[in-house]
Order: C-alpha cells, then sequence, then structure tokens
C-alpha cells in the first residue's frame, strides 16, 4: 500500500489522532522529569533529622541472580519512613557513613518532596545530601550522578514526534474532503 493511499485509512487516522500523540506526551514527559531532577537544589528539598536507629547496605535490583544497584538505608528513631541512598560501584558512601555515624547519632537529611518524586518518577525518601554535625557525607553532586542525564537523542525523537503529530493532523485536514 502506498503512503498516499493510506493516510486514507482508518488505521492511519487512528494512529495519528491516539497514538502519536500518547507517544509524544510520554515521551515528554520523560525528558520534563529529567529536567526537573536534574535541577534541584538544596533549597527544593525537605530537610528531615533525628538518631540513627539502623544503617544497612542492600542490593536495590537483581539482574539474572546478579546483584545491580547498591543501596544503603537509614532508618531514623522515631520515624516510619526508610530513608535511602543509592551508592556508587566502589561503595565508598556507605564505608564513609558507616565510619563516621553510629547508632544513636544525630543527622541531617535532605530529600524530595512528595510532588517533585511523582513529577520525577522517583521516591519521596531518597537521600539527597546525608550529613552529620556539620560533615557532609553524602553530597547532593553524589545524589545526581544516580539520576539518568538529559538524553539530547530522547529530546531530538520527542520533538520529531510532536512535529509528526501536527504535520499528519495538518496532512488529514487537507485530505478530509477527498473522496476515498
Amino acid at each position: 500500500m502506498r503512503f498516499s493511499n493510506y493516510i486514507y485509512s482508518n488505521a492511519f487516522r487512528f494512529n495519528v489522532k491516539y497514538v502519536l500523540p500518547l507517544l509524544a506526551f510520554l515521551l515528554s514527559y520523560v525528558v520534563i522529569a529529567q529536567l526537573c531532577t536534574s535541577s534541584l537544589s538544596e533549597k527544593d528539598l525537605v530537610s528531615s533529622w533525628g538518631q540513627v536507629s539502623a544503617i544497612k547496605r542492600d542490593m536495590f535490583l537483581r539482574d539474572n541472580g546478579r546483584d545491580t544497584t547498591k543501596r544503603v538505608t537509614i532508618k531514623l528513631l522515631h520515624s516510619n519512613n526508610n530513608f535511602f541512598l543509592f551508592d556508587n560501584d566502589n561503595g565508598d558512601a556507605y564505608e564513609r557513613i558507616r565510619q563516621n555515624v553510629s547508632t544513636g547519632d544525630t543527622v541531617s537529611i535532605l530529600h524530595r518532596t512528595l510532588l517533585q518524586s511523582i513529577v520525577a518518577f522517583g521516591n519521596q525518601f531518597q537521600i539527597l545530601k546525608f550529613e552529620k554535625g556539620g560533615n557532609i557525607l553524602y553530597s547532593l553532586d553524589e545524589a545526581k550522578q544516580t539520576f539518568g542525564e538529559i538524553n539530547f537523542f530522547e529530546t531530538i525523537v520527542m520533538a520529531g514526534l510532536w512535529f509528526l503529530y501536527f504535520y499528519f493532523r495538518h496532512i488529514l485536514k487537507l485530505h478530509q474532503g477527498q473522496p476515498k
């Protein structure tokens, strides 16, 4: 089937009307979420503090029986939430925290708000900055390294999908009165 004949089909109209804008919208949401996450600063975050009741290291994701993402979970006394951070490959954040923090120490944690976590596909209780007595043990820059970077290719594909959507919609309006 030639493209000139395909634009008269119901399948093409359905794809232009529903599928193409859905794909463009979802990809736009991903790009906007990455942009929001990468532009977070300390003043945008929520501060929590308390006494440490437990620190443990576990694996967040498993891929075919092999551990892929190292996570450090920190439980504060009188808090119902487990705060966590993602450790880098060599695991130095966990060791740094274990050497400087023990059970009962008072620490300060910066994490996202609920709205930020919804918009940016994250978790509200992911630690973005961890400090004890003014000594920063896990910085915001370290946390940002665990986020996906804004991908140039994703942005181009998103713009291309929106272009195709408006272009094909225009073509459908031009050919609306022509016989099938």
